[in-house]
């Protein structure tokens, strides 16, 4: 291969475990962002579990109910724009993998889907899950929130 031919492809490899690795971190940044909103919302819940008097209507007792709005508000943005940002980098890898293919007699782009076939067969409820994924994660937050906006309407409403 001449040099132009080897430089093209460091920077094709280099572009390809760069994309993969930023679409890697923002899938680990969701998963954080999760797991820190469910924790809080635990201990929220959990605190007001073990209170001996039921929710009162002081402005102290809303306190809680805010954080949860604002915690799981947060985390939905937060999640939104994580696999926003996560899809764009796996766009650029699936870029870059087509002009891998072109570029070299391989025809990486069959294999791939070739995998894929076999996958989907095994686990055809799982294979395609990256959407199903991203949902859950936005119903995770949307369900703090929704615990929140709950615990202000008891705290509201007097308890009742």
């Amino acid at each position: 291969m001449d040099q132009a031919g080897e430089d093209a492809r460091e920077i094709l490899l280099t572009l390809y475990r760069e994309n993969s690795g930023q679409a890697r971190h923002y899938e680990q940044q969701r998963q954080a962002i999760a797991a820190a909103g469910s924790l809080v919302a635990a201990i929220v819940l959990g605190l007001l579990a073990t209170r001996g008097a039921p929710v009162g209507s002081s402005g102290f007792a809303l306190l809680p109910a805010l954080l949860l709005i604002g915690v799981g508000g947060t985390g939905f943005v937060a999640s939104l724009t994580r696999h926003e940002r996560a899809r764009l980098h796996v766009e650029r890898v699936h870029a870059v993998r087509r002009e891998i293919s072109r570029r070299f007699p391989m025809d990486i782009q069959a294999l791939y889907d070739e995998a894929k076939r076999t996958h989907g067969k095994r686990y055809p409820r799982l294979s395609e899950s990256t959407g199903r994924t991203h949902w859950t994660y936005q119903a995770l937050h949307a369900g703090i929130a929704g615990l929140g906006v709950l615990l202000a309407a008891l705290v509201l409403g007097g308890g009742r």
